[in-house]
């Protein structure tokens, strides 16, 4: 079991829909990675990030302004 404690799952390029997020997450699935930590990095970001999570039993986010 794998923990990803770090990724952007809302900074992946032309993926309006969520798709590719979705995607990713079941990539990481298949590579052990059982859990994501998505991170948001402005107030907006931040926001996208806690619906992505939302989305995904295995997806966590952390709010963040840089």
């Amino acid at each position: 079991m794998w923990f990803d404690s770090h990724c952007h799952l809302t900074s992946l390029r032309g993926d309006p829909e969520g798709d590719l997020a979705a995607e990713a997450v079941t990539a990481a699935s298949a590579a052990g990675v059982t859990r994501l930590l998505t991170v948001g990095c402005t107030v907006a970001d931040s926001a996208q990030v806690i619906a992505t999570a939302a989305r995904f039993d295995n997806v966590w986010a952390t709010a963040g302004v840089h």
